[in-house]
């Protein structure tokens, strides 16, 4: 019924398997195929054209909420009457914010309502939100399964709160984010801003951005479905091996084991082939950085998420470190502590800085960093890195 490419971004999004024996799984598909059919790549549209486009989308998440509202009411109804009021009392509250959520959803207004605006970067945006509203979804039909389980409700309905709290935060970032010229900019923007936020433990700046850089990925493995040019065909294959050779504290892949770990999949890829594939990636902001030691030289690419594990992993563990946390570190201790090594900690620390999330002071034991964000979880550290460099 549905062409490949659109079967297979479906899947890369994981909101293909939808309960189509009731008829609301077939029926969303069908809308989210009308609306990204006709997608243009980098497509420039009048403000009039965009908002009735997003009105599509918004029709889609506020089905998806609907459904998951009745089954959550269908599910109050069997607690109250099984006298379990106190599980009834909760999923009331949900079902609450279900329907708050359904019916603040409205389609965008534009600011400026003379200028064009870029297509592509709402479709990231929003299948980034109906992503999470299938969540809520698949959460309220985890809940017609267990009607007598309090504490299986209760994670499945906090689940549902967390997928909610994204939809909204998603939906608020579409004025800020239609203003962007390009994808690309987006993406590195919202990068950007999402790496100020990356000291919080499951801050959801950072589930945002992952969730639009996946769906970004899913337009181009689409796309490399289409295409005929092979490097764009190899684009899900490159980003895969990217992933599975930078874990935390390695961040950074060089070109020929990059080279070695794509020719398990594709054996006749070809150096220069792959790095055309790098180019396509990071120049549809999949990729944060690639480095080039020259023309000929070797090359280096970050990871889509860049160095944002990292500094998440070093701000961990800063705060179970007492002396860490009010003494100050430096690039050797971390290196004992954390096992990466020096380039890439003096790499991170220099992002920190940048997003002002480290600062470098001069101590009595020489220059140390501390982390302002965990200053009142000790006494003594303001002091320390109040000492001016």
């Amino acid at each position: 019924m549905f062409p490949n490419w659109f079967v297979l971004m479906m899947n890369w999004l994981g909101i293909a398997k939808l309960p189509v024996s009731v008829g609301s799984g077939l029926r969303w598909l069908k809308q989210l195929y009308e609306v990204v059919k006709e997608k243009r790549r980098h497509a420039l549209v009048p403000a009039e054209e965009l908002m009735r486009y997003d009105d599509l989308y918004v029709g889609i998440m506020k089905d998806m909420l609907s459904e998951a509202h009745r089954l959550t009411l269908d599910v109050m109804r069997e607690l109250r009457l099984s006298g379990d009021r106190d599980v009834a009392l909760r999923l009331g509250r949900l079902s609450r914010w279900l329907e708050d959520l359904r019916t603040g959803l409205k389609a965008w207004r534009p600011r400026e309502e003379k200028r064009k605006y870029n297509r592509e970067i709402l479709d990231y945006v929003n299948l980034a939100a109906v992503c999470e509203c299938h969540h809520v979804y698949e959460g309220a039909e985890v809940l017609t399964g267990l009607p007598e389980e309090a504490q299986a409700i209760h994670d499945a309905s906090r689940g549902m709160v967390i997928s909610m709290r994204k939809v909204r935060l998603l939906r608020n970032t579409l004025s800020w984010a239609l203003n962007m010229p390009s994808p690309q900019e987006f993406l590195e923007a919202l990068r950007s801003e999402a790496l100020k936020k990356a000291g919080g433990i499951g801050d959801q700046a950072i589930d945002i951005y992952s969730g639009i850089v996946r769906v970004a990925e899913a337009f181009v493995i689409a796309d490399s479905v289409r295409g005929r040019e092979a490097h764009k065909r190899i684009a899900p294959y490159v980003l895969e091996a990217i992933r599975s050779l930078s874990p935390v504290g390695k961040p950074v892949v060089r070109l020929d084991e990059l080279w070695t770990e794509v020719r398990v999949k594709v054996p006749s890829v070809g150096p220069e082939e792959l790095k055309k594939s790098i180019d396509y990636l990071w120049n549809e902001g999949l990729l944060p950085k690639v480095v080039r030691a020259g023309k000929k030289g070797p090359v280096a690419v970050y990871r889509p998420e860049g160095l944002e594990p990292e500094i998440r992993e070093l701000i961990r563990t800063v705060r179970s470190d007492d002396r860490l946390r009010l003494q100050g570190f430096d690039a050797v201790e971390l290196m004992s502590v954390l096992g990466w090594s020096r380039e890439v900690i003096n790499e991170v620390l220099s992002e920190m800085e940048k997003a002002g999330l480290a600062w470098p002071r001069l101590t009595p034991e020489g220059v140390k960093w501390f982390i302002p964000q965990l200053y009142g979880e000790g006494e003594g550290g303001g002091e320390r890195a109040g000492l001016e460099a």
